[in-house]
């Protein structure tokens, strides 16, 4: 009983190996372009930051909306006679949903026309520049890559097989 148990075990373990060990190409590449997503996420995100801090104007506007689903608020602003609409996106800070409620006053930031609709909780201006959730995801994707390339790591020293046989003795004279 126990042998057909530890055989099926073996067994297992060395069919996820086999699987690992084909997978490992393709975690090579998905370590590298892992990499240079997380680097444009963090990139774009700091640029987001940087263009909030030095355009970015002031105003308060009330909310005119809560989607608890998509966790956005809709927030209704008034300039120069002029009606706004922007999204105030709560994965910055996630207790917003719970803080404020519709036809509350909220001071934002937002960017100039032509930018985007975006805008952030000027209360909470921290919070979004410390964020680093665009990384979660990428970042999951990443080590598990990593993980199988530690496993078998056989494709990395593919360059370094010698393959070919000794050629020395068979120079042209």
């Amino acid at each position: 009983m126990w042998q057909k148990v530890r055989s099926i075990w073996v067994g297992s373990l060395k069919g996820a190996d086999i699987i690992l060990m084909v997978l490992s190409p393709l975690a090579i590449l998905m370590v590298i372009v892992g990499v240079i997503v997380l680097m444009d996420r963090g990139s774009e995100h700091d640029r987001f930051v940087r263009s909030m801090r030095e355009d970015g104007q002031v105003i308060e506007g009330i909310i005119s909306g809560l989607d608890r689903e998509d966790e956005i608020i809709f927030v209704h602003t008034t300039s120069q006679g002029e009606d706004s609409y922007w999204l105030l996106y709560t994965k910055y800070y996630p207790e917003a949903l719970d803080l404020l409620d519709e036809g509350q006053k909220v001071r934002i930031r937002y960017l100039p026309p032509g930018y985007e609709a975006e805008v952030i909780w000027e209360d909470h201006f921290d919070a979004f520049e410390g964020y680093r959730g665009y990384a979660l995801d990428v970042g999951v994707m990443l080590l598990a890559a990593w993980l199988i390339v530690v496993i078998h790591p056989e494709f990395l020293y593919i360059g370094y097989l010698d393959v070919l046989p000794d050629l020395k003795g068979w120079s042209r004279a």
